[in-house]
């Protein structure tokens, strides 16, 4: 998926941070609510920008199904996007499909394993169906910030000998021949010229 055409973002440092950390220092719900507020519209802004409030056929404007978790007993619908929060409401998403949290403590599957038992991928009608009749939400989190987070969870931090280590092993060949991960650690340059040029 590509962006439709280049967008800036400008963070706000003044009256809308200093909101923020009333929110966070205080009990005042009509903060949140007005936090919230804030947030909706700048979506809004953001997709109209992109051309998102309009119908289309393309694939910025195709729902993907393939990342929803829908729970109809609850009448959620979750977009997971990953490292935006995703472990903690896949954890959660897990307790509502009736998996104790020691169980899931023990289980040797990954936790969306074990969600796809209890919520199997549903197809574009069952989604927009479910839409219909759920509160539907997704978590969003900064690009940049989705992607160092990924970088030090599944690459700097790899334990030996899995997937994630062997990756972290070829991107550096890859875009460094001189760096061995096991000596100077997988150097985030090279994972950002690799997602960049892929």
């Amino acid at each position: 998926m590509r962006p439709v055409r280049k967008i800036g973002y400008v963070q706000r440092q003044t009256k809308e941070k200093q909101t923020e950390e009333k929110i966070f220092l205080g009990n005042d719900m009509s903060l949140v609510k007005q936090r919230l507020d804030q947030r909706r519209r700048h979506m809004k802004r953001t997709c109209k920008l992109l051309g998102l409030d309009k119908p289309g056929n393309d694939t910025l404007h195709r729902p993907n199904p393939w990342e929803f978790l829908v729970d109809t007993k609850h009448k959620l619908v979750w977009c997971n996007v990953f490292k935006a929060a995703s472990t903690s409401w896949m954890y959660n998403f897990n307790i509502l499909a009736g998996y104790s949290p020691r169980f899931l403590s023990k289980s040797k599957l990954v936790p969306m394993a074990l969600a796809r038992q209890r919520y199997p991928r549903p197809s574009l009608e069952a989604l927009r169906k479910a839409f219909n009749t759920s509160i539907s939400f997704l978590i969003a989190r900064h690009p940049f910030e989705r992607l160092l987070s990924a970088y030090r969870d599944k690459l700097q931090f790899a334990l030996p000998h899995t997937h994630h280590q062997k990756l972290g092993n070829e991107i550096v060949k890859k875009n460094n021949r001189k760096t061995s991960i096991n000596n100077d650690g997988l150097h985030f340059l090279s994972l950002l010229h690799t997602c960049w040029t892929h």
